[in-house]
């Protein structure tokens, strides 16, 4: 997957031919300003819902990627309206919104369009009401996408200081002077910095959110209310899992790079929200303008998601960071890239701590001195090459086995890879991933469900883990074998003998030791007594 380079400023600022501006008072008596785009014949209805301190005019751009689909203009008909406090919409004199209020403004104006059923798509705040919609009126609601949103502070994880940075940053916005210094911001807060970094991408959008900026009709009071209204959202486990039982197909969307609303928050929905309606996607590149910055896949997700005639195509990702997700897959490439940035140093570090200490305490690091041949690093092909035999002879029955056990591990390693070799042919024939890193097509994330070459990946586990027994077997039957060796030695490493009810006239240390020295000749080196306390008050 790639982000959209290209932002059109005349998709982005102008009125669309089936696009119209339309205002209404609602039965609350709250005046409403809406966008509608697309045909009023057209049979699918879609909802949008914007978020905070934004207006309707932001989906311009994804609603004209969303009808260049081949047939969504006869198909769909969109409606996008101001969330109370922005735009043309009324700000209610109330300090403080909550989403269940204007969730409840979104359901009166389907209302008022005659819509009985509808898609409803919500992104960051607009996604907390699109939840409270689907709560309040699952019936109505055919499907749910919900685009970097999350369950309330008080549900999910607390944000990290990238998330504070930020909230810290849009609360400065509001002092600042000139609309460059706040197109600026909420540049650098909507997208990440690397995406930032192409110099066509940020003059397209700062063109855009420079517009924006200063044609808002954002009031102080409705700004308020809607801050309010997020840090007032909360969707319970039990509300979550009302959504749930309804049926609801759920698509979750969630950015990796998101500086307002942090993964974890996405992660915690598609947990509770988890089933077999419930598809959640991370596009580990994005930020917060996931909308906008990966317009494109946004869009196709959304569409199949709607249409529900195909599985969820995987989209690339990288790790996440908890959660239940259908579809997680990441491009390779990036993924072991970044492993080994991260491990590469610990695993170089770790191999400079040994050598040092090796040479500063070396009776810990040998069991004679001998048993490591010549300085430097020749001891890296002598624990290749060194037998069995000379283990034992060296260091003794504890330590070979010790050995022996990791030198399993290393043939289980072996075999795994082998077996991953062998499964590569089955993987990379798929045609899902055609534009995907090279990498990417050697993984099961590119096969659809129920596709038989999945069986491949059964029989690979399947022989792992008998291969796994077998190992195990082999080590314990060689463990017996080496133990009976051991034991067979004229003189052993390390034994012990214990006598109990010792005879009264044996109870002296020299009386026990000659006892011991007629039985072992010479083989004895200590001879300890132990007396129970009882014993010991008597004497």
């Amino acid at each position: 997957m790639q982000p959209d380079v290209e932002h059109s400023v005349a998709d982005a600022l102008d009125v669309q031919e089936y696009s119209s501006i339309h205002t209404t008072v609602l039965p609350s008596g709250l005046c409403v300003e809406y966008a509608l785009h697309g045909h009023p014949e057209a049979p699918e209805k879609l909802v949008l819902v914007m978020g905070l301190a934004a207006e309707k005019e932001a989906w311009s751009a994804f609603v004209t990627a969303f009808f260049r689909v081949s047939g969504n203009l006869k198909r769909f008909q969109i409606v996008a309206m101001d969330n109370r406090g922005v735009g043309g919409t009324d700000a209610p004199n109330e300090w403080m919104y909550s989403t269940s209020s204007m969730a409840q403004d979104v359901l009166m104006l389907t209302e008022h369009l005659q819509w009985p059923s509808f898609h409803l798509a919500g992104v960051s705040m607009g996604g907390m009401i699109s939840q409270e919609l689907a709560h309040a009126a699952p019936s109505r609601v055919l499907s749910l996408t919900l685009l970097v949103s999350s369950p309330g502070f008080r549900e999910a994880p607390w944000p990290g200081w990238a998330q504070i940075s930020a909230y810290l940053s849009l609360i400065g916005n509001l002092f600042k002077r000139t609309l460059h210094a706040r197109t600026m911001t909420m540049l650098r807060v909507l997208y990440p910095v690397e995406y930032l970094e192409n110099p066509t991408v940020t003059s397209s959008l700062y063109t855009i959110h420079s517009s924006r900026l200063k044609a808002s009709r954002l009031r102080l009071r409705g700004l308020l209310g809607q801050y309010a209204a997020v840090l007032g959202h909360r969707m319970t486990r039990q509300r979550l899992g009302e959504i749930k039982a309804a049926s609801i197909p759920v698509l979750i969307i969630d950015g990796g790079k998101d500086r307002l609303l942090p993964s974890s928050h996405s992660s915690t929905l598609g947990l509770r929200l988890h089933g077999t309606h419930t598809t959640t996607v991370v596009i580990a590149e994005s930020g917060h303008g996931i909308f906008a910055q990966y317009r494109t896949d946004v869009v196709g997700a959304l569409m199949r998601h709607i249409c529900r005639l195909m599985p969820m195509t995987p989209i690339p990702t990288s790790a996440i960071v908890g959660g239940v997700k259908d579809i997680l897959h990441g491009s390779a490439s990036t993924i072991l890239t970044t492993a080994t940035q991260i491990y590469g140093p610990f695993l170089l570090g770790g191999f400079l701590v040994f050598e040092v200490l090796r040479r500063c305490f070396p009776k810990l690091y040998t069991c004679q001195p001998t048993s490591v041949p010549g300085e430097g690093v020749r001891w890296i092909p002598h624990v290749w090459t060194v037998t069995d035999d000379k283990i034992m002879e060296v260091c003794g029955l504890d330590t070979l086995i010790f050995f022996r056990f990791l030198r399993m591990g290393k043939h289980l390693a072996a075999f795994a890879v082998i077996l991953s070799i062998g499964l590569f042919p089955a993987y990379s024939s798929t045609k899902l991933l055609e534009q995907e890193d090279f990498i990417d097509r050697l993984t099961i994330s590119g096969l659809p469900r129920n596709d038989p070459r999945l069986w491949a990946t059964v029989f690979a586990a399947v022989a792992m883990t008998l291969f796994t027994m077998y190992s195990i077997a082999r080590e314990c039957q060689v463990y017996k074998e080496r133990r009976h060796q051991f034991l067979a030695k004229a003189s052993t490493q390390q034994y012990s003998v214990l006598i109990d009810d010792i005879p009264e006239h044996l109870r002296s240390h020299a009386a026990l030791k000659r006892y011991f020295h007629a039985i072992f000749p010479n083989q004895v080196e200590f001879c300890y007594i132990a007396v129970e306390c009882r014993a010991l008050e008597r004497q």
